[in-house]
Order: structure tokens, then sequence, then C-alpha cells
């Protein structure tokens, strides 16, 4: 082999192996950066469902004593739940499909939960502030006469308001006993992320 030959054949295989060596040094870059990103999805839902536990736990321990669901509760329940709607296409980095699908039906089913409840507790404070709001005027034109006088007359007026209130109220204490069947799919997601490596 001539000296020519063998340099363009030395600078060939240098430029094949730089090459490969960039190539694999890329991938593996990527590989370490989509990691990082599933850790810190992971480490962000793994904190968003701990909270979730506690919440719950409060929810349920609020309507046992005055039969409400606080909106400061339901708020806090939300918004711990930015980190996975922000960054939820990458779910898919996490290998077990099962787990990856029962992350997506947690959040989705809890987040129908959550709004549910706040439109039931809603419904339910505007139709006491309607009935309050009538009494009151009744009170004001009608001095002279004894409240539950008023409320009788004010319950006939109101009577469908009343049949909604009565929903309202049944369909908020039924959504409230859903909650821990959400709590214990809550419980088992931070089970199965913990054993993710």
């Amino acid at each position: 082999m001539s000296d020519p030959l063998t340099a363009i054949l030395a600078a060939l295989v240098g430029g094949f192996l730089a090459a490969a060596t960039g190539w694999g040094l890329d991938r593996e870059r990527e590989r370490a950066k989509l990691k990082k990103a599933r850790n810190l999805l992971k480490t962000g839902i793994l904190d968003d469902l701990q909270h979730s536990l506690a919440l719950y736990d409060q929810i349920i321990a609020d309507w046992e004593k005055t039969q409400t669901v606080w909106f400061a509760t339901l708020i806090e329940l939300k918004n711990s739940r930015d980190i996975y709607d922000k960054h939820k296409q990458y779910i898919l980095l996490f290998e077990n499909e099962q787990l990856r699908k029962d992350i997506f039906r947690y959040y989705l089913q809890s987040g129908e939960l959550i709004s549910t409840l706040e439109w039931n507790q809603q419904r339910k404070y505007s139709l006491h502030d309607d009935w309050n709001r009538e009494l009151h005027k009744a009170k004001l034109t009608h001095p002279d006469q004894p409240e539950d006088n008023l409320k009788t007359a004010l319950a006939a007026v109101y009577a469908l308001e009343s049949q909604e209130y009565d929903r309202s109220s049944a369909m908020l204490e039924n959504n409230v006993q859903k909650i821990p069947a959400m709590r214990q799919r809550a419980l088992d997601i931070l089970k199965a992320l913990n054993q993710v490596k």
C-alpha cells in the first residue's frame, strides 16, 4: 500500500469512528434526558398522589362534620394536579402499559369527580343563598308575621327550588361516597409507581 492510500483509509476509518462515537454519545444523552424527564414526572405524580390522599381524607372528615365540601380543599386538590396536567405527554416514558392506563384513567376520572363535587356544592350554596335572600325580603316586607309562617309561605313558592336543593344535596353525598374508591386508586398507583426504577 502506498502512503496516500493508507492516509485516505486511515482518514475514513477515523471519520467513521468519530461519527459512530458522536452518534453513540448523542443517543446516550437523549436516553439520559428521557430518563430524567420520566423520573421528574414520577416524582411529581408521587408528590401529587401523596398530597391527594390527605386531601381526600380531609374532604371525607369535613363532610362527616359539616355536610359540606369546602371549595378551598377542592381547589387545592385541583392545583396539586398541575404537574401531571402540564407534562402528561411524558407518561409514555413509563414502560408498563397498565400503569400508564391506570394513571391516565385516575387523573381523568378524579378530575371529573372534583368538578362534579364543585358543581354540586356550588349549586347547593346558590339555592340556599336564594332562599335566605327571599326569606330576608319577606321578613322586611311582613315584620309582623312569625318566621315559621313566612317559611311555610315561601316553601310553597320555592317548591321546585327546594326539590332541586334536595337533589343537589343527594348528588353531593353520592359523589362524596365515591372518594374512598378514588383514594384507593391513588394509593394503588402510588405503590405501583414506587416500584418503577
